[in-house]
């Protein structure tokens, strides 16, 4: 998971010449506009693309977080927690899936 070390210069530059560079964003501000992700990078079509597809992957963290208890987990052990995760990310699933029949993208 990225964090805010990921736009170290010298880390991203190490990143970019591997087999598939991370998917981060950009960091920019009104005060201090300096990212190590170039501008080169930002101008591909893949990179709009991949910051749409980790935007859904937050959000399904996000909800796991504060809908699903994985903030504070109730249970203990490998197995448990394992079982918790994927039992509220098929309740994600579920809830995604009642929104997108309702707007009527899935026929």
């Amino acid at each position: 998971m990225p964090t805010k070390a990921t736009t170290v210069r010298h880390w991203w530059r190490a990143r970019a010449r591997a087999v598939s560079p991370p998917h981060v964003a950009q960091n920019i501000h009104a005060r201090k506009s300096t990212s190590a992700i170039v501008d080169r990078t930002t101008r591909h079509a893949g990179y709009a693309i991949s910051q749409v597809k980790r935007k859904l992957v937050e959000e399904a963290f996000g909800w796991g977080k504060t809908i699903g208890g994985l903030r504070e987990l109730p249970h203990r052990g490998h197995a448990n927690v394992r079982w918790l995760f994927a039992f509220t990310n098929a309740a994600d699933n579920l809830v995604r899936m009642r929104t997108l029949i309702r707007v009527g993208v899935a026929t």
